[in-house]
């Protein structure tokens, strides 16, 4: 336990000057007490408190918030544990205070977030509203509100971490699936195009694909498309449809706005990359795959998943894609090739304090999971999963890594992707460096429930 942090004068007086004449001076030294009391359970500093004082401004009745403190304690502990873990949770209360409520609805905490219910709300929701801009304003409310959701659980420790990296990526199919579409419907409206069904497969890469994403992880897509041909009522062929869908898309997915952004999307994985069409044919696909795909891109397809469009389409490419990538007659042994991989992006991320890159950690176990998948993932479809932890636990049960390297694997990856999700829930921030500001430490070690630094450093060894 922390030692018990001392609130400013100035967070004093606001509570005070807020509550004058509406509590007994009991109560307010109650309710003042009960804040300072539940901020030994974190590390809690100038900036919580900060954080904290901006919740309570943005709070339109405030007497009302500090009433309620005064009889239910939960929401005590979570207003400290958002101002005192995350910065980006904090915005999101301040930009909408209403959500500070949410956790007294009926299973807030202990329900889990599954994606046919949150498509059916996210449909219902955005077909409330006729404006395109509306459409997609309500689906930054929504990811703003479930992050909120799954960030808490994660800070409180109701929910382990396997759960937490599938809630983030269940928000992420449903927000980015119906997106995407609200764009392509857009500009086949735009163009007066006649397109009565999807000719398309949008498909997830890297950790989306794995159902393993972070709080600020990029998402890694590629789209690929039945056949080109002229579209009806318009000049335009179908490329050039998907194009501006994919444009338009990609544009109102990372767009910073009032209600910040949804997600930082990326097509370079495609085939080609950066130089090539934003999309290309099925056919074209499996021809690039079958003659110049190179062996990273065989390691990438691994976490390929149907986001959006024609699942048929999807599953024809699937098919391909596991015979090429689990293939019985390996003519070499991809292990070369993924070790001189690590070695190039090593070069480029030499830090000691970055556990993504790190000797030992969170790409280290990655590739060494992909590798064994690619040396053994036609011997059954449970070894050819996306997912890195249910890989591990496959690779033990066939007896391919011994039950203490699958625990030492499983352990190590959770560890360092928890030190990753609570850097990137502080601020949103792509990142994987442990900082060297000992406050920001001492936030970490924390929450992982470390006693002191030492002890958490010890631990990264």
């Amino acid at each position: 336990m922390e030692k018990q942090f001392q609130f400013s004068d100035e967070l004093i007086k606001t509570i005070v000057t807020y509550s004058s004449g509406f509590f007994s001076a009991d109560d307010l030294d109650t309710l003042i007490t009960s804040f300072e009391t539940e901020t030994k359970n974190y590390y809690f500093t100038s900036v919580s408190e900060s954080n904290l004082h901006r919740i309570f401004n943005s709070v339109l009745d405030k007497v009302t918030l500090f009433n309620d403190c005064l009889k239910y304690p939960l929401l005590v502990e979570v207003l400290i544990a958002l101002s005192s873990s995350s910065n980006y949770l904090t915005d999101i209360i301040v930009r909408n205070p209403e959500f500070i409520y949410l956790v007294f609805t009926d299973n807030f905490f202990h329900s889990k977030l599954e994606r046919e219910k949150l498509d059916k709300e996210v449909s219902e929701g955005i077909n409330r509203f006729k404006s395109f801009e509306a459409k997609v304003g309500h689906l930054r409310l929504l990811k703003r509100k479930y992050l909120l959701k799954i960030g808490l659980k994660d800070i409180l420790h109701l929910s382990p971490f396997e759960e937490t990296i599938e809630e983030i990526s269940v928000l992420a199919y449903s927000i980015n699936s119906n997106l995407f579409d609200l764009c392509y419907n857009q500009i086949c409206t735009n163009n007066n195009a006649d397109v009565k069904t999807y000719n398309y497969a949008l498909i997830s890469l890297g950790k989306m694909g794995g159902n393993e994403l972070n709080y600020s992880s990029d998402i890694d897509l590629m789209l690929f498309f039945n056949k080109n041909s002229k579209v009806k009522n318009t000049k335009k062929d179908y490329y050039e449809i998907l194009f501006d869908s994919i444009q338009l898309y990609t544009s109102m997915a990372s767009s910073i706005t009032e209600g910040g952004f949804l997600y930082r999307v990326d097509f370079r994985l495609r085939p080609d990359g950066s130089s090539s069409p934003l999309c290309r044919s099925l056919n074209d696909t499996i021809t690039y795959y079958e003659t110049r795909g190179e062996q990273w891109e065989k390691q990438m397809l691994i976490k390929a998943n149907f986001l959006s469009g024609n699942r048929l389409l999807y599953e024809t490419f699937d098919k391909f894609r596991r015979s090429h990538i689990f293939s019985s007659s390996v003519s070499s042994s991809p292990l070369d090739k993924i070790k001189r991989m690590k070695q190039e992006i090593e070069k480029h991320h030499p830090e000691e304090s970055n556990v993504k890159t790190f000797w030992g950690g969170i790409r280290d176990i990655e590739f060494s999971v992909q590798a064994l998948q690619l040396l053994n993932g036609n011997k059954d479809k449970k070894l050819q999963s996306a997912n890195t932890l249910n890989t591990i636990k496959a690779l033990s049960e066939f007896k391919i890594i011994t039950q203490e390297e699958a625990k030492e694997f499983n352990d190590a990856y959770i560890f360092f992707r928890k030190i990753e999700h609570f850097l990137q829930l502080m601020n949103n921030k792509q990142t994987h460096q442990i900082p060297n500001d000992q406050n920001t430490q001492n936030q970490l070690r924390n929450y992982l429930g470390f006693p002191s630094i030492k002890k958490f450093d010890n631990a990264l060894l």
